[in-house]
């Protein structure tokens, strides 16, 4: 460099220095700034693996279902990074997939939403094989969990469809006998109810799909109740008293079988339960069968009356 050239440019930057020191301070905040604001960082588990592979092929093993993902970024961008919309992609297309394969695990395999970065992956390996896809049609049962309050009953639990297709690896497929649904509480149930459930992986390490992959389920809950047998209730003839004297039954006691809880049970008196025919349904003349009728407490079931006929025959 010239000496004049020199002096020129020891003018410039001498010139005004404050201001110069100043605007340098000022940019090096700015960058400072800038690289904190991008330099945000976020742990988001539970990624999901997901295999691309050649029509024909399943996953027959896979070590490790979902992974963390380390991201940096914005704070903006970072926090409010949810794991829906994040998954990683393991291209196995053009693979043999007859053997096991390590792969290794890379930020650059992670699809996420622009404006954030993936810059680690845990695990960084994982084992994986293929093999031949088939395709089975099963049964599928309801998986239910909790307590049912005190006093009530799980009847049953059905599904609708009760059988899916499943799709996945021939040799794992031929060991599966069922599957079930995601769990069902039920806790605080005391009414039947029916909601709609996925259905849950055969087992671990399970990478395949189902159709369809949710059912519907019903569910019935009911009251448990016990039994009480009552014996010879005589039965009543609801007619006119004018007609009572012409008008003779083949029985005139019933023997009943009640239903409900243990403490209404326990609290029902011979005189509360009444059995009875309707005298209005007797003819002209001859012998009529009649329904016979029970009148119980609230809260009580008629589960049995024998004889529920009876014979009335209207004397001349």
């Amino acid at each position: 460099m010239s000496a004049k050239r020199f002096r020129v440019l020891s003018g410039v930057f001498l010139k005004n220095p404050m201001a110069k020191l100043l605007s340098l301070l000022l940019a090096g905040g700015a960058w400072y700034m800038i690289r904190e604001a991008i330099s945000f960082e976020k742990e988001v588990t539970d990624v999901p693996i997901q295999i691309l592979k050649d029509d024909g092929w399943a996953v027959l093993s896979l070590s490790e279902q979902n992974v963390i993902v380390t991201f940096k970024g914005p704070e903006d961008a970072v926090w409010n990074l949810d794991r829906e919309q994040v998954r990683l992609e393991l291209d196995l297309r053009g693979s043999p997939g007859l053997e096991a394969m390590v792969l290794d695990l890379t930020p650059d395999q992670v699809r996420a939403p622009r404006g954030v970065r993936p810059v680690a992956v845990e695990p960084s390996l994982v084992f994986v094989s293929l093999g031949q896809e088939g395709r089975r049609e099963i049964e599928v049962a309801a998986s239910i969990q909790g307590q049912l309050p005190e006093g009530y009953e799980l009847v049953s639990a059905e599904c609708r469809p009760s059988k899916v297709v499943l799709f996945g690896p021939q040799q794992r497929l031929d060991e599966i006998e069922e599957v079930r649904t995601v769990p069902i509480d039920l806790e605080g149930r005391i009414q039947p109810f029916k909601l709609r459930k996925a259905i849950a992986p055969p087992g671990v390490g399970w990478v395949g799909r189902v159709e369809p992959d949710n059912v519907m389920v019903e569910v019935s809950v009911v009251m448990r109740s016990d039994r009480l047998e009552m014996e010879s209730v005589p039965i009543q003839a609801l007619v006119d008293p004018e007609q009572l004297h012409r008008i003779e039954l083949s029985d005139t006691h019933v023997n009943l079988v009640l239903e409900g809880r243990q403490a209404v049970l326990d609290a029902v008196r011979p005189e509360s339960v009444r059995a009875y025919v309707h005298g209005a349904r007797i003819l002209e003349s001859g012998t009529n069968p009649v329904p016979v009728h029970v009148h119980a407490p609230a809260g009580i079931v008629v589960r049995e009356i024998k004889p529920d006929h009876v014979l009335i025959n209207r004397m001349e």
